[in-house]
């Protein structure tokens, strides 16, 4: 099991720091993280579905339940899908 003491955790956190100036990128790690953490919280599993590519997303996400979000590589604008609409925004 991974050690899970604030100086642990904050020097494993030290190598996210190179992302700091990827636009849109470090908007996707905390997502993912907290969507880790609600799940641990509530028991459940896995609650976010994260990718990227160049261009903005075209085609609805394989699974509409979870929370899904997009990075254009090309800008580093982040989509989030919302499922009210179906579409991404």
């Amino acid at each position: 099991m991974a050690q899970c003491d604030p100086r642990t955790l904050l020097a494993n956190a030290s190598c996210f720091a190179c992302y700091a100036n990827t636009p849109g990128l470090t908007t996707l790690i905390e997502l993912q993280l907290l969507c880790e953490i609600s799940a641990v919280l509530t028991g459940g599993a896995t609650t976010s579905q994260l990718s990227q590519g160049a261009g903005a997303p075209g085609t609805p996400p394989t699974n509409t339940t979870v929370v899904n979000a997009y990075r254009d590589t090309n800008t580093g604008n982040v989509y989030w899908w919302n499922p009210s609409t179906s579409a991404w925004e």
